[in-house]
This record gives C-alpha cells, structure tokens and sequence, in this order.
C-alpha cells in the first residue's frame, strides 16, 4: 500500500472518530438538558402542587414546640410550590367524671363518653413563593355543636359529655402567617401565629399537657435568630389578645374569653421574647421567656409572665426528659397574680423498635385561697404506649387523669376525670 493511500485512509478514519465523537457529546448534551428540564419540572420550578408536607405534624399535631417559624423558614421546599397536608386521629374512647355533692358527704360516677369518634382532623396548606417566602394556613376541624375544639375528657361532667363527633360548621383557621428568610441566621414573619413564648412540648399520644396554651395564634409581627446554638424570636402582638384564655385554674377572676382580654383599648401593646440555648451540653436546650401580658388583675391591670423549659435526650440512651414552667411576676395580693403552672415530661423511644412509652404531668394552681372554690388547682397525668405503623401513621394507647384540687385538708380531691383512648393516628 502507497504512503499516499494509507495517509488517506487515516485521515478519513480520523474525521469519521470526531465525526462521531462530536454527535456522541451533542446527543449526551441534548439528553442532560431534557434530563435537567424534566427534574425541574418535578422539583416544582414552574409551580406544582403535591400532596403531603414534613410541617403537617408538627404544626398541625399539637404537642411540637409552641412556635414553629424557624421550621417553616428551614422547610425543604422548592420555588413556587404547594404543598397540602393534614393530621388525623381517630378511634375509641371511654370517659368518666368523679363529682362529689354540695355537702362533700358522698361522691358519684358519671359516663361522659363511651364509643367511637374523631380527636383530632386538621388540613394544611403551606406554600413556598419564591426561594425565601413561606405562606402557611392551618384548618381545625370543629366538634360538637357549640365548641370549636370539642369539649375533652378532662373537662367533661355530669352536665356535658366529650364531643368527638365532627361539627357540620366550617373549619377554623387556627394559624395563617408568613415567614420571610432574609438569610442564615435571620428571619421575620407576620400574621396570626402561635405565640413564641416558652416551649409546652410533649410526647404525649393523644392529651397535651395543660399548661399548653389554649388560645395560641395571636394576630402578630416579629423576628427571630439563630446564631451560634443561640434562638431569639421577639414579637409584639394585639393589645386584647390572650393565650392563656380560659384555663379552668386560671379563670378567676379571667378574660371575657375567646382569646381577648376584658377592659382594653385597642392597639398593638402586647410583647413576648423567648430565647433557648443547645450549646451547654450533648443533647441539653434551655429556654426562657417573657410577655407582657399573661394575665390581669381584677382591677383590669396587666400581668406578665416568665417562663422556663428544658430538654435533655441523654447520650447513649433512648431516653429523653422536658419540663416547663411558668409563674405570674407578680407577687401582690391579688390571687390571680399568683398564678403558676408547669409540667415534666419522660419519653423512651428504643431506635431499632417500632414501640414507645411516655409518661407526661402537668399542673395549673392559681392561688386563690377559698377552701370550698373548686378550681383551687388543676392536675393531670397521661401514660401513652405507641407502636410505629410506617413513618406516617402511629396505633396508640392513652391513660388519662385529671383531678380539680381544693385546698380543704378533709377533702382534697373534689373532682376527678378519668379516660383510656386506643387511636389511629396519621398525618401526610
């Protein structure tokens, strides 16, 4: 073969190799484009709705942290998307209140609840503008006839019975607020939002503890920061708003209910600031809080609040432990200054089994002095067992009991309220 033939030959097997080479690279690039746009399309880029949010339990649960704004800023979402959630507990429960007649001479036995029902049904929808703003609006299901959350087990008697049935009014919006990230360690939010003050925790199955607040979400503006295992969150919220309400221990003398105070103007007056700390040991936060307006005296004057909380999941172990509390700071006459509550809180959650157990107590006391007022103090004890279904979906057991106290020496317990729930419980 001629050195000119062979020359040939090998530039044309040259030019077929790029030829090739380069189609090869153009096709590999047209496939990671259509790879990428499809991805994109999937990850919500250009707007989807899914079904199913990691917020759903802790927002819509009611046993998570009080104040869930870093959450919602920290929620793995993408651009423009929206997300539905929702929480549920359903099944069987059995009631009964303890009285004691007006002589406190005998007590007796009364069947406030005994059959099927629903105990919790709330829906979410949180939704992601942009890379930095996040919308969420919580819906409580409403039961019975008259009250929107129900009347429970620890407040049922011989003269109402728990209401477990859905109501056929509209829901309620407990919670609907924004949360804007301005960066790492900063972000705001405005809206009608559970307050940030204290943390009322637990891992109780189905009863929160009670010194949890009953009228959280306050219509409200404030900011919050992360800086070296250090949490602020500052807010200031609507002069009338209440969210301690109407605590069976804290009632007298009270609020006109409903979440607003009696003999107030109107405005934005009301303050609170809580901070919390996970930097003073392996698996240790500690908290602290201030508001401006936890209560008020019967002449109408404000009375703030202070509370603390700690959480401890012990190293090596299954093991973790919580408690809050909380006291008037005021130190007058005045019984309802000298309000106090607080609640301690055990759970044992083995990491390779699919079972739990946790153990939550809780007390209200007002410090009103009357031997014969019931409502001197309120207890409550809850034991919960539960065992995993998938990671969505929990089958529990729940003991409860609840007394009201006097301060009478001969007859101390005047009423008592027991419960056993066996639930479904799931969110998405």
């Amino acid at each position: 073969m001629s050195i000119k033939l062979m020359t040939s030959v090998a530039v044309t097997a040259i030019a077929l190799a790029s030829s090739c080479a380069f189609a090869q690279s153009d096709l590999s690039s047209r496939v990671n484009a259509l790879e990428s746009q499809v991805n994109n399309m999937g990850s919500g880029s250009k707007g989807v709705v899914a079904l199913g949010s990691d917020l759903s339990k802790d927002i819509l649960g009611g046993h998570a942290s009080v104040d869930q704004a870093e959450n919602v800023k920290d929620a793995k979402m993408a651009a423009n998307t929206i997300a539905l959630g929702g929480y549920a507990m359903m099944g069987f429960q059995k009631s009964e209140y303890r009285g004691v007649n007006s002589n406190l001479d005998y007590d007796y036995v009364y069947s406030t609840g005994n059959g099927a029902g629903f105990d919790a049904l709330n829906l979410g929808t949180f939704v992601r503008v942009g890379d930095d703003v996040t919308l969420v609006v919580a819906l409580n299901t409403k039961f019975g006839s008259d009250n929107a959350n129900g009347l429970k087990w620890n407040d049922a008697s011989d003269t109402a019975d728990t209401s477990r049935e859905i109501s056929t009014n509209a829901p309620s919006v407990a919670q609907a607020y924004g949360v804007w990230n301005i960066n790492d360690q900063f972000y705001a939010f405005a809206g009608k939002k559970d307050l940030a003050f204290g943390d009322f925790s637990d891992n109780n199955f189905l009863t929160a503890n009670l010194d949890r607040p009953v009228f959280a979400a306050v219509d409200s503006i404030g900011f919050g920061t992360n800086f070296q295992g250090v949490d602020m969150v500052a807010t200031v919220y609507n002069t009338k708003q209440s969210v301690m309400g109407n605590k069976i221990a804290f009632n007298l003398p009270s609020t006109a209910g409903g979440g607003t105070f009696a003999n107030d103007d109107d405005g934005v007056e009301n303050f609170a600031l809580n901070t919390s700390y996970n930097g003073l040991l392996d698996g240790l936060t500690v908290g602290a809080g201030y508001m401006n307006h936890f209560a008020q005296k019967s002449s109408g004057s404000k009375i703030g609040a202070l509370t603390a909380n700690a959480s401890y999941a012990i190293p090596n172990t299954d093991l973790s432990i919580s408690g809050n509390y909380t006291r008037a700071n005021n130190a007058t006459s005045d019984a309802s200054s000298r309000r106090t509550m607080y609640s301690a809180n055990a759970s044992f959650n083995p990491k390779d089994s699919k079972f739990g157990l946790s153990v939550g107590y809780s007390k209200l006391k007002n410090g009103l002095s009357n031997p014969f007022l019931v409502g001197t103090s309120k207890q409550q004890t809850i034991i919960s067992g539960t065992y995993d279904l998938n990671s969505q979906a929990v089958l529990g057991l729940e003991y409860g009991r609840a007394n009201n106290d006097r301060v009478d020496p001969h007859y101390n317990e005047s009423d008592a309220y027991n419960s056993i729930t066996v639930d479904l419980k799931a969110w998405f």
